[in-house]
């Protein structure tokens, strides 16, 4: 279980000054094993925990026990687009799928109108504050996403939702130097430099060079959303090539093709108010730039000086709402006041599908199964589905992927999951359908038989009339059954839970499910950040809660 439990404010009333370290030591290790409102890649902010009276002879048990019975008490609000700032303020826990749809509600509601002033933000974005003009508050908002571990699927599909809604003008104009830099650290390189070549913001035709053998690259326009085009073609227009923001617009572009899922629309068309100042926004983000007005003070002057409205409300908020950002509390009992956030799944409070302007639905996010978009734990009959990945690893399919980029571009990992589950017969319907539904209908880039050679340096066997990914689950099978003593159908059919993002997936299954042949391999070990894949995988075993 990889849970992380941040508390950031407590306040404790003691005689001494060590009675007060001592029930700060009983804190720490009771928030270590309380089992709060479930775990995974979900972010759950509670706005005030008080606890009862203690003494220094308690145990972190006993205050355990404490913290949990709060907890349960608790109605956590899931946040939706349709969410108000008004609920927001007055619930005393919320609930985000994962970070990302954390920093995409935000950024939704900056571009709506004025700046959300609700407690939970500035915990979910460290640094924004409802003072911050659009600008900046967009910057705060950008450079946060650099210390996720999955950054590099995280920022291209944050600003594909600036971009949707005509935002990325003014997030552009208060970038410094700096921060495009930093955000281009955390993205690969594309496979092919020259790969949005061609890119107009009127027809979105794009002419990509072929790869290392010489052939034609996919056309590059029929992935790009309308926005994008507009986008880069604007950016192209006003700013130098060696541009850091013009690279990490190009950049994001690119990984905005590669992530862009099958059934994804185009982004919606921003209001007219966003979108008619673009050009130029553009113009004067560039010309700041050139004058070497960069950096945090220099990003909230452009923005002022671009006349935003937004800004105008944000200067007049009361002194109430700017306690409420800071999440301020007062103490109000004996024992103390704990601000904690914790990241951890609350299916009770799963919203439904929503409209497309929900953050979890955005463009880029994989396309919902019929039993739900994945934001929440779903009954799945496949769980031991992501016990594939540890095999996929002792293959050497992460060095494969970066000595053949093609593949790496066709989201072949995905591929092999689908494989697995179409082999298995998983119904259509099951959420574990949605690790493998990027690549499912996909055509391969190539024929099994022009990769042969680097299939056989691989270990494995290649046979006529497979495909490469039927290729790589053989080396599976025969892995399995060599290493583990275990079959396939017997490793993924398994009954359990999921929930996917397009950053997350948490896989949770009761403890009688434990195997002692997965366990001696290491197939349920958590592998966390795995960046070929793309996602955030935990697994958790225990009753889930309903």
């Amino acid at each position: 279980m990889a849970t992380e439990r941040t508390v950031r404010q407590l306040r404790v009333r003691a005689p001494d000054e060590a009675l007060a370290r001592r029930a700060r030591r009983l804190l720490e290790d009771a928030l270590r094993t309380a089992s709060l409102p479930g775990d995974g890649g979900a972010v759950v902010l509670v706005r005030r925990l008080c606890l009862p009276a203690f003494g220094s002879a308690s145990t972190p048990q006993s205050l355990a026990l404490a913290l949990e019975a709060y907890c349960r008490s608790l109605r956590i609000l899931t946040l939706s687009a349709v969410t108000t700032e008004d609920e927001i303020a007055a619930a005393a826990a919320v609930r985000f799928c994962d970070p990302l749809h954390a920093h995409q509600g935000l950024g939704l509601r900056l571009l709506r109108g004025a700046p959300p002033a609700a407690w939970c933000w500035p915990l979910a974005v460290p640094g924004y504050h409802p003072r911050l003009g659009l600008g900046e508050a967009l910057r705060v908002i950008a450079t946060s996403l650099v210390d996720l571990p999955e950054a590099v699927v995280a920022v291209p599909l944050w600003l594909d939702t600036i971009v949707a809604h005509g935002g990325i003008a003014r997030l552009v104009a208060s970038l410094g130097e700096e921060d495009a830099e930093a955000l281009l650290a955390v993205l690969p390189a594309p496979s092919r430099p020259n790969a949005l070549d061609g890119v107009s913001a009127s027809s979105g035709s794009a002419n990509a060079a072929g790869d290392a053998r010489g052939e034609h690259a996919p056309d590059a326009g029929a992935t790009l959303p309308a926005a994008w085009r507009r986008a880069v073609a604007l950016a192209r227009r006003v700013m130098v090539p060696a541009d850091a923001r013009l690279r990490l617009l190009e950049a994001c572009a690119h990984s905005r093709m590669l992530l862009a899922r099958d059934g994804v629309a185009d982004p919606p068309t921003p209001a007219e108010d966003v979108r008619r100042p673009a050009a130029e926004t553009w113009r004067a983000a560039d010309e700041g730039h050139r004058r070497g007005g960069q950096g945090t003070a220099s990003a909230a002057g452009r923005d002022r000086e671009l006349g935003s409205r937004h800004d105008d409300r944000g200067a007049s908020l009361p002194p109430s709402d700017s306690r409420a950002a800071h999440g301020e509390a007062t103490a109000t009992d004996a024992a103390g006041t704990v601000h904690p956030q914790v990241g951890s799944p609350d299916p009770a409070a799963a919203e439904p599908a929503g409209t497309q302007t929900e953050p979890a639905a955005l463009p880029g996010r994989l396309r919902p199964v019929a039993s739900g978009t994945g934001a929440a734990p779903e009954r799945t009959s496949a769980a031991g589905l992501l016990f594939l990945l540890r095999v996929l690893a002792s293959l050497r399919l992460p060095e494969w992927l970066e000595e053949n980029p093609a593949w790496r571009d066709a989201a072949l990992p995905a591929s092999i999951l689908a494989c697995a589950l179409r082999r298995l017969r998983v119904p259509e319907d099951d959420p574990a359908w949605l690790m493998g539904m990027a690549a499912a209908d996909r055509p391969e880039p190539m024929p099994a038989s022009e990769c042969w050679s680097a299939l056989g340096a691989a270990g494995l066997q290649p046979k006529e009339k497979r495909t490469v990914a039927e290729i790589w689950l053989g080396g599976c099978r025969r892995w399995l059954r060599m290493r583990a003593r275990i079959g396939v159908a017997d490793l993924v059919l398994r009954p359990g839970h999921m929930a996917i993002t397009a950053t997350h997936a948490d896989v949770w299954m009761a403890i009688e499910q434990t195997d002692l042949r997965v366990r001696r391999a290491g197939l349920d070990l958590d592998p966390g950040w795995v960046p070929w894949l793309g996602r955030v995988v935990h697994f958790h075993y225990g009753d889930i809660e309903t």
